[in-house]
């Protein structure tokens, strides 16, 4: 879903991104349909997007879009790109809530990644938005230290 405030535009991914699965987050935002960049560097949006202005990245930072949440990857992760928050949402029932595994294979460099099982809750006002990760654990695997419901992380986005 891309957030601007006051608009919700309808959900997309970034596709063709880092790997033939789709996958990457703000690093693929300068790719393809979303930045224009073939993987070797060169520009081919005018080629293979006659018709569109500009790439999509370039219309969200146009348009001051604030962020930009996607999935795909089954694990928390928050990135900025040009003033852009990129959060990939994890997966709620992973079993692997202890392990974060193929943050570099899927090409992601920089940016805040946490372990999946969770979601997340994005709370708006008027000048804000404030996301935060909410863990989600068993029952079984719950300790003094380790809580379902308990939030992990969180940011403000401000606009």
């Amino acid at each position: 879903m891309i957030w601007k405030k006051g608009v919700t535009i309808s959900p997309t991914r970034l596709s063709n991104c880092l790997d033939e699965s789709a996958r990457g987050g703000s690093e693929a935002a300068v790719l393809y349909e979303w930045g224009g960049k073939g993987k070797d560097g060169t520009d081919e949006f005018k080629a293979r997007r006659p018709g569109w202005a500009m790439p999509i990245h370039q219309l969200l930072v146009k348009h001051k879009v604030a962020a930009v949440f996607h999935g795909h990857d089954h694990f928390f992760a928050r990135q900025e790109l040009d003033d852009i928050a990129y959060v990939m949402v994890p997966q709620p029932g992973h079993a692997g809530f202890d392990r974060l595994r193929n943050v570099d294979e899927y090409g992601y460099i920089r940016g805040d990644f946490l372990p999946p099982s969770g979601h997340v809750r994005v709370s708006v006002s008027a000048d804000r938005a404030t996301v935060a990760y909410v863990r989600a654990y068993l029952p079984q695997v719950e300790t003094a230290q380790r809580k379902n419901g308990e939030v992990s992380y969180t940011f403000n986005i401000r606009r």
